[in-house]
């Protein structure tokens, strides 16, 4: 049950992603609702195991891989997407989603740290 909401909630955020890149960039009710679902798909991750993330479609192999120091790692994801500007719809706004998952000693997700980066 746990890996059905994991993929209903990750083919969510990812379609909101993709659809909603250029709305993210402002206060709008949108802002919001995208920082919700992202802290709903943050949270659903805790707890899981590494190999979880490898195993999932949209995440798969990090691109780039970490040491904490402890016994544990830090796996990293960037992801792009464009859409076009809805105030100016001449131009494009480029949306870089950077996610960090701490894993502990023994493969379990302890943290998840999710950002955007917007380009114009």
């Amino acid at each position: 049950m746990k890996t059905l909401v994991k993929i209903t909630l990750g083919l969510f955020i990812g379609i909101t992603f993709i659809s909603c890149s250029a709305l993210m960039q402002t206060s709008s009710p949108y802002q919001k609702l995208s920082d919700d679902n992202i802290e709903n798909t943050r949270k659903s991750w805790i707890g899981s195991k590494e190999s979880e993330v490898y195993a999932f479609p949209y995440w798969g192999v990090p691109d780039n891989t970490y040491t904490d120091g402890q016994g544990g790692k830090i796996i990293s994801y960037s992801r792009k997407n464009v859409a076009p500007n809805l105030y100016d719809t001449s131009k494009t706004v480029t949306v870089n989603w950077i996610t960090t998952f701490y894993i502990d000693s023994t493969g379990t997700i302890y943290d998840v740290k999710m950002r955007r980066e917007v380009y114009q």
